[in-house]
């Protein structure tokens, strides 16, 4: 009976650390002129050393490797049917990597992308839920969750 306590103890204990850890989460809304959501975009802080850092089937995020946002990245339009805009707003990068991951992890699409804004042809993938990872030249990476009709 004892133990049972100790081990209910510790495991309330250690609630509040999982649950201040999920704080570190962005949520940004884009809506339309009559106020319709056209995009939910969310970004998860990781570290390095975090096991799911190099995970590409796991919640959007922004890597620390950023010391500084001097840019923005929006993905317009989400839900996409045909085609997906990556758009850079700020200092656009000089150039970056995207690879669009399945929901099992499975590499579907990749390219190389330049220029503010960058179009991903969607035609060949079938309608789900995917995972696009974004890496700029300087190594920063980012995930986002797509959905497609």
């Amino acid at each position: 009976m004892k133990t049972m306590i100790i081990l209910l103890l510790t495991i309330l204990a250690t609630i509040p650390q999982l649950l201040s850890a999920q704080t570190m989460e962005k949520i940004r809304f884009e809506y339309d002129a009559s106020g319709n959501r056209e995009a939910r975009l969310s970004a998860k802080m990781l570290k390095e050393s975090d096991t799911a850092f190099n995970n590409p089937v796991f919640p959007p995020y922004e890597n620390t490797l950023l010391t500084e946002n001097t840019f923005e990245i929006n993905l317009h339009p989400v839900p996409a049917k045909n085609h997906l805009w990556v758009s850079f707003t700020g200092q656009v990068p000089q150039g970056f990597e995207y690879l669009l991951f399945d929901q099992l992890g499975k590499p579907v699409i990749e390219g190389l992308g330049e220029g503010a804004n960058h179009m991903i042809d969607l035609t060949v993938l079938q309608a789900g839920v995917y995972y696009l990872q974004i890496k700029t030249v300087n190594m920063a990476i980012f995930r986002y969750k797509i959905v497609k009709h």
